[in-house]
């Protein structure tokens, strides 16, 4: 018999629904676990899906690993729906440790909403990292307006 811990998992759906399963907080860890797999198998369900796992690990504190989900999906051609990126991008510029991932996805980013900007841009005028700030200023200015609220 195999190992209570081993999970058999043959295509992306299944991916989905273990994690979707591990979302709860308790189990963020073995969810974790089964997204490191995913991801070194290459093997991801469809780009909504890949979003709706994005926004269970960052609910579960996950952000870095949602990171590399969808970076590593997004190779594969499953970039997920803007809104799960905006998501991801919210989450990721709330501490210092991620607001770089947070940095690089606005590079890349061809949304048009400028609030994910205006968050990593007040994040890093908090932090006293003005000059960071001003390198992501010109991506707030070619939106339509900036509104930082307290």
């Amino acid at each position: 018999m195999g190992s209570r811990n081993s999970i058999a998992v043959s295509d992306g759906d299944s991916y989905y629904l273990a994690i979707q399963a591990m979302g709860k907080k308790k189990w963020a860890e073995k969810g974790s676990i089964i997204c490191n797999k995913m991801v070194d198998s290459k093997i991801f369900p469809d780009a909504e899906k890949v979003g709706k796992i994005i926004k269970v690990l960052c609910r579960s504190d996950k952000s870095n690993d949602a990171f590399l989900v969808y970076s590593k999906a997004k190779e594969d051609g499953k970039s997920p729906p803007t809104e799960f990126i905006v998501f991801l991008i919210n989450h990721l510029s709330r501490k210092p440790e991620t607001i770089h991932m947070a940095i690089e996805l606005l590079d890349s980013y061809s949304g048009e909403s400028v609030a994910s900007f205006a968050k990593v841009f007040k994040f890093l005028c908090i932090t006293g990292k003005s000059s960071e700030a001003f390198l992501v200023y010109p991506k707030v200015k070619e939106g339509k307006s900036l509104v930082l609220y307290p």
